[in-house]
């Protein structure tokens, strides 16, 4: 099993807490494994095989190449389908907040994939991480995508608009974790 860890660069570390790389075969991997919930939301591409996800209704299926993982509030039980490489952008709790396109709440416990998130762009992203050759590469792809959300200013106006708004709405009396379900 080979897996990696890597820090994000210093315009990002407020958001990003890591990359993370997962490169092994099939016969060295558990058969079945449970996520534990960490609080954080996930960028997830797939350049090896496909995972299925077990959820608790029974009703599994697999999981898109290249999504978002929402953040979990519950296991979240995964098996491989073959041979694992992955890459995956691991935000702070709330890091992902500034390039989300569809309120935090609504991504709970699901695996969003990328064209669902940013249309085109996120098409794109996928297209360019997958056919990165390195791990230097992907983190370059992906932070030249999240920089560039990051100075839209639309982007920015939205999170502020909404966080404004909330704090209107409870006339400044809510706590940070309230701030989730923006």
């Amino acid at each position: 099993m080979n897996g990696k860890i890597f820090e994000p660069n210093q315009e990002l570390k407020d958001f990003v807490k890591c990359y993370w790389t997962l490169d092994f075969p099939r016969e060295d991997t558990p058969q079945m494994n449970t996520i534990i919930p960490d609080g954080t939301m996930k960028l997830i591409f797939h350049y090896g095989d496909l995972y299925w996800h077990h959820p608790e209704n029974g009703d599994s299926f697999l999981q898109p190449r290249c999504f978002l993982i929402g953040q979990l509030t519950r296991p979240y039980v995964v098996e491989p389908a073959g041979d694992t490489g992955t890459f995956v952008v691991r935000f702070h709790p709330n890091g992902f907040l500034p390039f989300a396109t569809i309120r935090l709440k609504e991504m709970e416990n699901t695996p969003i994939p990328l064209k669902q998130l940013y249309g085109k762009n996120g098409q794109a992203l996928e297209e360019n991480i997958l056919s990165a050759n390195t791990t230097t590469e992907r983190i370059s792809i992906v932070e030249e995508f999240l920089l560039d959300r990051l100075t839209d200013m639309k982007t920015i106006d939205r999170v502020v608009k909404s966080i404004v708004d909330t704090i209107l709405t409870a006339d400044g009396q809510i706590s940070v974790a309230d701030f989730y379900s923006i």
